[in-house]
């Protein structure tokens, strides 16, 4: 890893560095819509409540950007806007600790939720869970397939609000079902729009560095013409 990448990856301690990697400046965009619609659903502050906002709030976000980091990590130690909002350069030597802080983290909210809903909302949470993990794992990688990398990452931050309603026993009426559909489409724009604004500063940025090689050639070709 370069010296700028370690300066990147290195907060305070290893808990601190594992628990940046979970994005804590997006805990409130997942907590907020299964909490919301929970309530607005018919459900109110009780235990399915509590665990479900719990486990959106952290643990599933570390389930999302953490496995994530993990698999990311050499096109991280090359993305200099790694280590700010967008997450950290997550150290080589936490990347199982990661993985089984994810595992423990999100195990027992998991099995909580099945067993505190019913067949409807294990599903919704099945299909969570799995959007999760297909988005960044070898051998699935959603996040590569075209189409599939904007509507696993849309389910991201709708399915939320989805467990929401089907925990609380919630209809899925005209309604509902159009505020959800906006909500996944409003998802989509951004993620194309953050996509389009990544591939573009990708391009730019291979474009400076064809410049600097470029001009550091004219400079060893005129240094080689003066000798």
């Amino acid at each position: 890893m370069s010296a700028a990448a370690q300066q990147r990856s290195a907060p305070f301690s290893p808990f601190a560095h594992v628990l940046a990697s979970s994005r804590p400046l997006s805990w409130v965009n997942t907590a907020y819509p299964f909490a919301v619609a929970y309530l607005l659903a018919g459900g109110r502050v009780d235990l399915a409540w509590v665990v479900g906002t719990l486990w959106c709030l952290v643990p599933y976000n570390l389930l999302m950007y953490g496995v994530n980091d993990v698999f990311d990590y050499e096109s991280d130690i090359r993305n200099p806007r790694k280590g700010g909002v967008e997450g950290v350069v997550l150290d080589r030597g936490l990347h199982r600790a990661t993985l089984w802080s994810v595992v423990v983290s999100n195990l027992p909210f998991v099995v909580a939720l099945v067993l505190l809903g019913d067949l409807r909302s294990t599903l919704v949470l099945a299909v969570s869970v799995f959007a999760l993990v297909a988005y960044s794992v070898p051998g699935l990688r959603f996040k590569e397939r075209p189409f599939l990398d904007s509507l696993t990452s849309s389910t991201h931050f709708v399915s939320p609000a989805v467990l929401g309603i089907a925990l609380a026993g919630g209809t899925f009426d005209p309604v509902t079902l159009a505020a959800l559909t906006g909500f996944f489409v409003a998802q989509e724009f951004a993620y194309v729009s953050v996509d389009r604004t990544e591939l573009r500063a990708r391009a730019e940025g291979e474009a400076d560095k064809r410049a600097q090689a470029e001009k550091q050639e004219a400079e060893k070709a005129a240094e080689g013409v003066g000798a």
